[in-house]
C-alpha cells in the first residue's frame, strides 16, 4: 500500500508541470493497476501457483495487465488541462 503514496509524492516532485487534474488521473490509473495486480496475484494464489513460476494462464493475464496499465497511463497523461466536472447542484431540502 505504500506504493500509491510514494507514486503521488513522486508526481508532485516532478519537474514537469502537471495540473492537479493530471496528477489525479495518473494516481487513479496507478490505483486501478495496483488493485488489478493484487487480484491477479490472489487468483494465482487460489490456484496454488508459485509467484516465481507462473503457469501458462497467468503469463497472458500479466501481459494484458501491463499493456492496459501503460495504455491507461499514456491516455491519462495525454489529456491536458484540468477538466474536472463541477458537482451537480442539489435541489433545496424541503421539509414538510
Amino acid at each position: 500500500m505504500q506504493a500509491l503514496p510514494a507514486f503521488s509524492i513522486l508526481l508532485v516532485r516532478t519537474r514537469r508541470r502537471m495540473s492537479p487534474g493530471d496528477r489525479s488521473r495518473l494516481v487513479r490509473v496507478a490505483s486501478a493497476s495496483y488493485a488489478t495486480l493484487t487480484a491477479l496475484l490472489l487468483w494465482q494464489a487460489l490456484r496454488g501457483q508459485s509467484v516465481v513460476a507462473p503457469d501458462g494462464g497467468m503469463l497472458p493475464a500479466l501481459a494484458i495487465w501491463a499493456l492496459a496499465t501503460v495504455v491507461a497511463g499514456v491516455v491519462a497523461g495525454a489529456r491536458r488541462g484540468d477538466q474536472t466536472v463541477a458537482p451537480a447542484a442539489l435541489p433545496p431540502l424541503v421539509m414538510e
